[in-house]
């Protein structure tokens, strides 16, 4: 139904920086940015629209924010919407509602409220089920699936000699703690982290195509960090493959960087066609 929006800022530079971290968190892309036209946009990650535009009045008349207006902007979490909110007033916006259910809604509307730098008012929000996660000891034909259609995945993108990911049944070792992540009951991702001489390493990250854009792989990174933490390692790694380039911009997000080769892996020549690609997140 709707195309763009346009909010109006009289500080462009200072709302670009308010929006760009605000966007960050929320996982919707810069579109276009013509900073010397005093105008920028975001898309969401998926899809070309709907654009949310920010810009200085054509008129050159000074903006002013209107009684009764208000953007909402999805966000694919409740945490995201919490932090949102965070980040909304740590850098200089006006709260106009915490973050927490608003069930006269509807059961599952998580919403926050809050105006920006020039005034404009903007709600933030999530309108799905809490997603839940829980560590899986043993190989089931959840896990099966899971780790079935991440195989398929890959085995679009690489030749077998290329795909370094462990087999069913290797995920469950002593050293490796495996995670399901489900909404309603339904599965709809799976990780694991393996600890070892020094450092944490995720493995075998999942989540179904349906369910992308929603929160449940921050679930996942999150939890998977935290079991890092605790296992007293301060250094989580991992390794993927040159062309998945969405898994590569998901760990980018989450403050991951790459870095050379580690055990037990090689770097594959430069010149290769597909290499692997090393990153790593210092924790804790």
């Amino acid at each position: 139904m709707i195309s763009h929006v346009t909010i109006g800022v009289s500080d462009f530079s200072r709302a670009f920086a308010f929006y760009s971290g605000l966007m960050e968190i929320l996982g919707h892309p810069l579109k276009i940015s013509e900073g010397e036209k005093n105008w920028a946009g975001w898309k969401p990650r998926t899809t070309d629209r709907p654009l949310l535009l920010i810009g200085k009045p054509l008129d050159g008349r000074p903006h002013a924010p209107g009684n009764g207006q208000m953007t909402a902007l999805l966000a694919p979490s409740r945490k995201a919407v919490a932090d949102s909110h965070a980040f909304a007033i740590a850098h200089g916006g006006q709260s106009e509602g915490a973050p927490g259910l608003r069930p006269h809604y509807h059961p599952h509307y998580y919403g926050a409220y809050f105006r920006d730098l020039d005034g404009n008012k903007l709600c933030v929000c999530c309108h799905t089920p809490e997603a839940d996660i829980e560590r899986v000891e043993a190989p089931t034909d959840e896990v099966a699936a899971l780790i079935g259609e991440l195989n398929d995945e890959l085995g679009a993108l690489y030749t077998p000699e290329q795909r370094h990911g462990l087999a069913l049944a290797a995920i469950f070792q002593p050293h490796i703690r495996f995670f399901v992540v489900r909404r309603e009951g339904q599965a709809l991702g799976c990780g694991g982290v393996a600890f070892l001489d020094g450092f944490a390493e995720l493995k075998r990250m999942y989540v179904r195509p349906e369910a992308r854009g929603q929160g449940i792989a921050d679930t996942l990174i999150a939890r998977l960090t935290e079991e890092c933490v605790a296992s007293g390692r301060r250094l989580l790694l991992l390794e993927t493959g040159s062309h998945s380039l969405a898994a590569i911009r998901f760990y980018g997000r989450h403050g991951f960087r790459t870095c050379d080769a580690f055990a037990p892996y090689t770097a594959m020549p430069a010149a290769s066609i597909v290499t692997s690609v090393f990153m790593e997140k210092a924790v804790g």
